[in-house]
C-alpha cells in the first residue's frame, strides 16, 4: 500500500468504526488504503487527544525535560514505545526513539 495523505475526517470514520466493532483492524485498514500499522496508529491518536488528533499539527510540540525523561526511563523499564506514547502524549514513536537515543548516548 502507497502512502495515502487521508482527510482528518476519513481518519475518525475509521477510527469510530474500528471502536464500534463494526470491522478489524485488518479489513478496516484495507477499506482505507492504508496499513494496518497506520490505523493502529490513528487509534492511539484518537484515544489521546480525540478527534482532533487526526488533523496533522500546525507547529511542533515542545516537550518538558521532565516528560522526557519519564518517558525514556518508563520505556527501559520494560513499557512498549505505544504504550510509553499513549501515556506521555507524545504523539510519534520516532519521538520517544530520539529521547532514548540520546538517553543511551549521554549515559552510555
Amino acid at each position: 500500500m502507497s502512502k495515502v495523505k487521508m482527510p482528518a475526517n476519513e481518519k475518525v470514520k475509521a477510527v469510530e468504526r474500528y471502536m464500534k466493532d463494526e470491522g478489524t483492524l485488518r479489513s478496516i485498514s484495507t477499506d482505507y488504503g492504508v496499513h494496518h500499522s497506520c490505523l493502529e496508529k490513528w487509534i492511539s491518536l484518537y484515544k489521546m487527544f480525540g478527534p482532533e488528533g487526526l488533523e496533522r499539527p500546525t507547529v511542533n510540540r515542545i516537550y518538558p525535560a521532565e516528560v522526557k525523561n519519564a518517558a525514556v526511563k518508563s520505556y527501559l523499564g520494560g513499557r512498549t514505545q505505544r504504550e510509553v506514547c499513549e501515556e506521555y502524549k507524545i504523539r510519534s514513536i520516532s519521538c520517544l526513539q530520539a529521547w532514548v537515543g540520546k538517553y543511551e548516548k549521554d549515559n552510555g
